[in-house]
């Protein structure tokens, strides 16, 4: 038998949404940055910029994926139901 973490199928779909949803807000919020910044940016820095969003997102949603997969391994089903609700699971 294999000590291999367990994560399950239910929590694999939550971070999966909750990435789904983290990646659009971000595509929205850096389109509102760049749009406000247009003209004012050279390429260079309009991608530095994009680089820095991505990078802030990741940062954020490192702790809810390593404590989910936790909660998973753990058999505690009722974190990621309410990592859903926090994340907003019924978009």
């Amino acid at each position: 038998m294999s000590d291999a973490p367990r994560t399950d199928e239910p929590t694999t779909a939550a971070v999966a949404h909750i990435h789904r949803r983290a990646a659009r807000i971000e595509r929205r919020e850096l389109a509102r940055a760049l749009a406000r910044l247009d003209g004012d940016l050279s390429p260079a820095q309009r991608e530095a910029v994009a680089a820095m969003a991505d990078r802030l997102v990741a940062a954020l949603l490192e702790p809810a994926d390593a404590g989910l997969r936790a909660a998973a391994d753990a058999g505690d089903e009722r974190t990621v139901a309410v990592a859903l609700s926090l994340f907003g699971g019924d978009e």
